[in-house]
């Protein structure tokens, strides 16, 4: 059982180790698992968890997860638990959207400050599959960067490649 101390070690652990970028997001179990049985993580204590590393740790990179945006969207409870498979796919999508947007505002206002896009080919996605989703639209590279520039500069932030 993980708490909030365990937590707070983590986050010690990564400012010890000098780290310069950490993806904290919450768990999603997966189907195919011997955790598919496990509680999904608290958007509310991943927020907490990126704001306190924020504090702690300056200058390190902190990308918006995408377990992030699944979780927000089964809402800010801190113990939800997944039913099924099919609830996580109907949470699990990708692409521009007003709640997918906000959810990223939400934990970049946390203190998130790197946002990763998938570049790969579409026929290689259905290949990488850390949690059950539906098929990605397709869209072409140029229209997707063009969702991601929309959001970055709604955000009031410019666009780095650091």
């Amino acid at each position: 059982k993980t708490g909030e101390e365990d937590y707070a070690k983590d986050i010690l652990l990564l400012k010890s180790l000098k780290v310069h970028m950490a993806g904290i997001g919450p768990f999603i179990p997966h189907k195919d698992t011997n955790l598919k049985e496990g509680k999904m993580g608290s958007a509310f204590l991943t927020m907490k968890a990126v704001a306190l590393t924020r504090i702690l740790i300056k200058d390190i990179q902190l990308p918006a997860t995408t377990a992030f945006n699944v979780v927000s969207k089964s809402c800010c409870n801190q113990n939800s638990k997944l039913k099924n498979e099919s609830s996580i796919k109907a949470l699990a999508c990708s692409g521009e959207s007003e709640e997918n947007n906000e959810n990223v505002k939400k934990i970049f206002r946390s203190g998130a400050n790197v946002l990763m896009k998938k570049v790969e080919p579409y026929k290689y996605r259905k290949l990488y599959e850390i949690y059950p989703r539906d098929e990605d639209k397709i869209k072409s590279i140029s229209e997707e960067r063009r969702e991601v520039e929309r959001l970055i500069y709604s955000m009031g932030f410019n666009i780095s490649s650091r």
